[in-house]
Formats: structure tokens, C-alpha cells, sequence
């Protein structure tokens, strides 16, 4: 539920390329996410108050107010800009992979902003 509730907000005919990911400890926890794909619908509940997941989105694929389904076959750059504007209202859980074009800067996710 921690990510279908957010997914709701997306509209109908939305479709994102992603992952989705437990960060425990400041990192990316794998086996935490194998754990709850395993799980009873109990255990995966629980599992998801302890470790909630977010679903981090390197493409959009579909969305109705960008071409619909035409839009997986735009360039990446207006596919890129589209999925930061579908996810700016929607928030974390649901966000976009951090990307930049500048070679100098690795960008880095902080409380509240993204640095270099």
C-alpha cells in the first residue's frame, strides 16, 4: 500500500519505468525489497511499516497529457522532462532517478533538495 496509495494520483494510462527500492540505513536495501515480493499479504503489510518502499521512475512511458502512448516514442530528453513534471505533484514516494548533464556534479539526494 506504501506505493499504491501515492500511484492513485498518477492518472489512468500512466506508465512508468522504475524501480522500486528500500533505502534502510541510507542505503539501497535489496534483500529488504526480496523480502516483502515474497511475503504473505500480513507479512508484507508489517514488512511495509518497517521498511516502507519508494518507487524510483527513470522513464515515462505513457501518460495522457504528453501523447499517451506516442510518448515512448519521443527522444529521452522530452520523455525525461515530461516524467519530472508528472512526479513534481505526486512526491515520495513515487520520484525520479537523479540525473544531470553536468559531468562535473554527481548529484546527491538530501532531506528537502538535491546537491552536487
Amino acid at each position: 500500500m506504501d506505493l499504491a496509495v501515492p500511484a492513485m494520483q498518477l492518472p489512468a494510462g500512466t506508465t512508468l519505468d522504475g524501480e522500486a527500492v528500500v533505502w534502510h540505513g541510507g542505503r539501497n536495501d535489496f534483500g529488504a525489497v526480496q523480502a516483502r515480493a515474497a511475503s504473505s499479504l500480513d507479512r508484507a503489510r508489517a514488512l511495509a511499516a518497517r521498511l516502507p518502499a519508494s518507487f524510483v521512475a527513470f522513464d515515462v512511458l505513457a501518460h495522457p497529457e504528453h501523447g499517451g502512448d506516442m510518448l515512448a516514442a519521443r527522444p529521452y530528453t522530452e520523455r525525461r522532462a515530461a516524467l519530472v513534471e508528472v512526479l513534481a505533484d505526486v512526491g515520495p514516494p513515487l520520484q525520479t532517478v537523479l540525473a544531470t548533464s553536468d559531468r562535473q556534479c554527481v548529484p546527491v539526494r538530501q532531506p528537502g533538495r538535491v546537491v552536487c
